[in-house]
């Protein structure tokens, strides 16, 4: 061997970057199989859940088959008005996110108008969706909506026809809070059974599309497709995206009413819309200071009067009566919702019409003894 040329050991194979590369990928590959199994396990799971909930929702009498499917608790006390009361101000005061999944005939559009004027006065962003349709979504259209309610600045009002969606099920770091409105239950659908057929000054229909030859008295007589049992209810609008929420029985209505008392700062009532926007100004003042006195102002304005079916035909009682009973559990959520009001205005002793007429004979009968003096 020449002393004069370097001498080197046996070449070793370059495998280090390779090895590496094989490494990542098997961890991927790991990572994506378990992945797919807690997936799997997941969607069966909530299969089994389902089937479960089905089966056991209701027997032919009403009552409850199953301990599962018991009104839920909060706290350990029975889902009651009640529960969850007396409200926290320090909490509800400093909302600055909220969502108003409005309710079809039940006065949204003149909410929606004192709102637009709230927004002005108070500083906030009324953002109105521009999807009219839709009320139930897919996984991944809920899982849009959240991303676009949670990248609007606050503070903000968000509205939309929709049926409740949890947004910590899809890991909203954020939870906006639900606000609602909603109306006699019966009142509501002959509200929407001439709407459809009819509309309003701003929305008019084809009435060659709907027999407009009908009343709500013909539908609810003869049964007919409209006026069953089930149709056009309050409860999926709180009780949520599953499937049971669409089936009349026990386990929808406990969990409208559960996710009232864990979601919604407060629910009005159209037939009592001045006291509710007294509650919504004491619990959001940042949202609805001065609503009451903007609300005056639209009535003398008459502009909700565009937004009432350009036709109606008022059923007698008694076919009413026959609608209550149809819509049973609508009304059981309407009473919790209306019960859980007067509830609140106890709680911070807020002035009624009752407690107002009376405030105002005291004082025209001070008055009067004043003259008599």
């Amino acid at each position: 061997m020449d002393a004069g040329l370097p001498t080197h050991g046996p070449r070793k194979p370059r495998m280090t970057s390779f090895s590496s590369i094989y490494k990542s990928l098997f961890a991927i590959t790991i990572i994506i199989a378990v992945f797919g199994i807690y997936s799997s396990f997941m969607r069966l799971r909530l299969q089994q859940d389902y089937l479960i909930a089905k089966e056991n929702v209701q027997d032919r009498e009403g009552t409850l088959t199953s301990k599962w499917l018991q009104p839920k608790t909060i706290e350990g006390a029975l889902v009651t008005p009640a529960t969850g009361l007396p409200l926290n101000l320090s909490l509800t005061r400093n909302i600055s996110r909220v969502v108003y999944n409005r309710v079809g005939k039940c006065g949204s559009r003149t909410l929606m108008a004192i709102c637009d004027k709230m927004a002005e006065m108070n500083g906030f962003r009324h953002v109105k969706s521009q999807e009219y349709h839709g009320r139930r979504l897919t996984r991944d259209e809920e899982a849009d909506f959240v991303y676009e309610v949670m990248a609007i600045p606050p503070p903000f009002l968000y509205n939309r026809h929709l049926d409740f969606i949890r947004f910590p099920s899809h890991f909203a770091s954020i939870t906006p809070s639900y606000t609602n409105l909603i109306r006699d239950p019966v009142e509501r659908k002959i509200s929407s059974f001439y709407y459809i057929r009819y509309g309003d000054e701003g929305q008019s229909r084809d009435g060659s599309k709907r027999n407009v030859n009908i009343t709500f008295e013909d539908c609810v007589l003869k049964t007919l497709n409209e006026c069953k049992p089930g149709k056009l209810s309050l409860i999926p609008f709180f009780c949520g995206q599953s499937d049971l929420c669409h089936e009349a029985g026990e386990w929808a209505l406990e969990t409208a009413k559960r996710n009232v008392i864990e979601n919604y700062v407060f629910v009005g009532l159209l037939e009592h819309l001045h006291r509710s926007l007294r509650i919504w100004q004491h619990l959001m003042p940042a949202f609805f200071r001065s609503a009451p006195q903007a609300y005056d102002a639209i009535l003398a304005q008459n502009t909700t009067n565009k937004f009432k079916s350009l036709s109606r035909v008022e059923p007698p009682e008694h076919v009413k009566e026959i609608m209550r009973k149809r819509m049973r559990l609508d009304y059981e959520f309407y009473n919790f919702i209306k019960e859980r009001m007067v509830l609140i205005e106890k709680q911070f002793d807020l002035p009624t019409r009752k407690t107002r007429k009376k405030k105002k004979k005291r004082g025209t009968s001070l008055e009067r003894e004043g003259r008599d003096v």
